[in-house]
């Protein structure tokens, strides 16, 4: 509607009315994409035409969904993924309609104020016809069938994974600890389990034998093997302790004198290379770069530590080893106890 001035002094208004064409007539008539919020019980339908104005909003009720779709014209149903879009998604297609699901995550940014079913509608239909926007495909029942597969065995990994570290943290046996006042308070004031170091005094860190290193608040742990790799002892340290600090605990928990120590340069000490000289024991030791005494080892023999890298891969393969889940050392070396006695099988079986 627009203003034309009067020529004779009488004031008249004059309508006029927009040529509408025939493909604009077409566009607002017919509906291009449906935008479907699906719920349990009331679905939110939300129409719009290709220039984006809305057409229809209803809600419909799961039993009266299907057949509304089947008297539409052939569309984009585009429909937010969840857990039942997978289904809907197969029985729209039957109806001969273009399903598009899209994560939940890119419908977000379209949500206007005042959030509910018809806005979520709306946005479905507004982000389906963006350019760039990335859909979910389709899944059949049998894929869905091994996904639900996969994540029961996945719970039930981590249930189990529960189950023994608290089994292996009950310290009902530990003698060490007063279970409700048994010794005696004159025996808990002077004869305290803590350390009299600084770094032991907070929050039980010594029971825990974790420490600061450049990999953050960790644990090292020791390994002694035979010759095929195979682990006899373990020893746990914090993670700021140098390495050569487990060799005393290590050494002597051989069941007899191996001809020769592999190991690396964290061990290159003189104090070490003398008590291994003193027992007999060949040292295949590599020097430490900043030795002013440089050392020959056989380099040949020193290739055969490799076993012991990949024993400590194929324990890494246990989520509870690679990742230090338990709050005490002990509960720590009881699932490596455990991951241990697993890779011990193989060799028995082949024996």
């Amino acid at each position: 509607m627009e203003w034309i001035p009067p020529t004779d002094g009488i004031e008249c208004a004059n309508v006029m009315f927009p040529n509408i064409t025939a493909e604009e007539k077409t566009s607002m008539g017919e509906v291009s994409i449906i935008g479907l919020n699906l719920a349990k019980r009331v679905f939110q339908v939300h129409g719009a035409c290709p220039n984006g104005r809305a057409l229809l909003r209803k809600k419909l009720s799961r039993g009266q969904l299907l057949p509304f779709l089947s008297q539409q014209s052939r569309c984009i149903v585009a429909i937010e993924a969840c857990a039942s879009a997978h289904f809907w998604e197969r029985a729209i297609q039957e109806l001969g309609h273009e399903v598009r699901l899209i994560p939940p995550i890119y419908v977000k940014p379209f949500v206007k104020r005042q959030k509910d079913d018809a806005a979520d509608a709306e946005a479905i239909a507004e982000a389906a016809v963006r350019p760039n926007m990335r859909f979910v495909a389709l899944k059949s029942p049998e894929q869905q069938a091994g996904a639900m597969v996969f994540r029961t065995r996945d719970l039930l990994v981590r249930q189990r994974t529960q189950l023994v570290n608290a089994l292996l943290g009950d310290r009902s046996c530990d003698p060490s600890r007063d279970h409700g006042g048994q010794r005696p308070l004159q025996h808990r004031q002077y004869h305290s389990s803590r350390p009299c170091l600084g770094s032991g005094r907070k929050r039980g860190t010594h029971r825990r034998a974790l420490g600061r290193s450049r990999g953050g608040f960790t644990s090292k742990l020791h390994c002694l093997t035979d010759a095929l790799g195979r682990p006899l002892a373990f020893h746990l340290t914090v993670g700021e302790a140098a390495d050569c600090k487990a060799y005393g605990a290590l050494i002597g928990l051989a069941e007899r004198t191996p001809d020769a120590l592999l190991a690396d340069k964290g061990f290159d000490a003189a104090a070490i290379r003398a008590d291994l000289a003193e027992r007999k024991i060949k040292a295949v030791i590599p020097g430490r770069s900043n030795r002013r005494v440089k050392i020959e080892n056989d380099r040949v023999l020193y290739k055969q530590r490799n076993r012991i890298e990949r024993m400590f891969g194929h324990l890494k393969i246990n989520r509870a080893i690679a990742t230090r889940y338990d709050q005490l050392a002990n509960s720590f070396l009881g699932m490596v106890h455990i991951a241990t006695a697993r890779f011990w099988l193989k060799f028995v079986h082949a024996a």
